[in-house]
């Protein structure tokens, strides 16, 4: 992107911004070097780095010292890999004017039973699951 406007930041056009280091704005120079830096994932459009898996005793006793607090995570590459972590840290949002394609994706499977559900699937239920779990709550 380029612009006209005095003090705009030459990638991304931010009006006013305070230069760093290779003539870009803060945000630029983070993602850029976000970018530049091996293992980084990004899923719906926002990125994400795996850190060391924790051993089982670290995670029980302090799962605050690791990314997403620990909770486990399957991750599917492009290239069909899939990868378990509990130590996934979130970087943010990919701003529009620097947006990159995905290089994978979650996949979420039923809390109930383990199924692998569509993306989109908000519930975290199979729809088996789901009708059961309807009618267990119909009866109360």
């Amino acid at each position: 992107m380029t612009t006209t406007e005095p003090n705009a930041c030459p990638t991304c056009g931010t009006p006013d911004v305070t230069f760093v280091l290779f003539g870009v704005c803060s945000t630029c120079d983070f993602w850029q070097w976000q970018f530049n830096l091996p293992g980084g994932l990004i899923i719906n459009g926002e990125h994400y780095r795996i850190g060391e898996e924790p051993t089982a005793d670290a995670l029980n006793n302090n799962p605050s010292q690791f990314g997403s607090y620990g909770r486990r995570y399957v991750i599917r590459f492009l290239d069909g890999r899939e990868v378990v972590t509990h130590n996934l840290w979130h970087q943010g949002a990919i701003p529009d004017a620097l947006r990159r394609p995905d290089s994978a994706a979650f996949v979420w499977h039923c809390i109930v039973c383990g199924a692998e559900l569509a993306a989109t699937d908000t519930r975290r239920r199979c729809a088996t699951d789901q009708a059961s779990v309807d009618a267990a709550w119909g009866e109360w």
